[in-house]
């Protein structure tokens, strides 16, 4: 039976298979030699709300232990968002057992160098300037032809997005 067989009857049957989403504790794990250790956790995300810094050596997850970051990314990607973990860390010589609430793999995280944002800043400042002139430039040409108006639509929305982000 292959892939399209499946498919044919599963929608016969009725049936709906959607993927799970992947849990996430928002921390970014590095090993070396067997100790993982969090390298940067993601302000204002479970595993910061939970109690982990970074530095934080990871000892166990729900008291099973790992040695390779990767298969302690494939454990938390498998833990459905809403459950909360005990992870236990070494902070100091100290271990600690911090409760965290897996949420859903986000989409999307934020860059962790201030000189990415700066970037970013200027990067939409300099958009912004551009769609402005473009906006001067083809809003007296849009009193005189129709393909004007539709491409000053299309930077006004495309502005909306701009300075939005600034």
């Amino acid at each position: 039976m292959d892939w399209w067989e499946v498919t044919q009857y599963r929608d016969v049957i009725g049936l709906s298979i959607k993927p799970g989403a992947r849990g996430s504790d928002w921390v970014v794990w590095e090993d070396d030699d067997g100790v993982i250790t969090a390298e940067h956790v993601f302000p204002n995300g479970p595993g910061f709300i939970g109690g982990i810094r970074e530095g934080d050596r990871f000892y166990m997850l729900d008291y099973q232990q790992f040695f390779d970051s990767e298969d302690l990314k494939n454990a938390i990607s498998g833990i459905k968002p809403g459950a909360t973990r005990s992870f236990l860390v070494v902070r100091d010589d100290q271990i600690l057992d911090l409760p965290v609430t897996i949420e859903r793999h986000p989409t999307f995280l934020y860059p962790r160098s201030s000189g990415v944002w700066q970037f970013a800043m200027w990067g939409f400042t300099i958009g912004a300037f551009f769609h402005l002139l473009a906006l001067f430039i083809a809003g007296p040409l849009a009193l005189h032809s129709r393909r004007a108006r539709f491409e000053v639509l299309v930077i006004a929305v495309s502005s909306l997005w701009i300075f939005g982000n600034l």
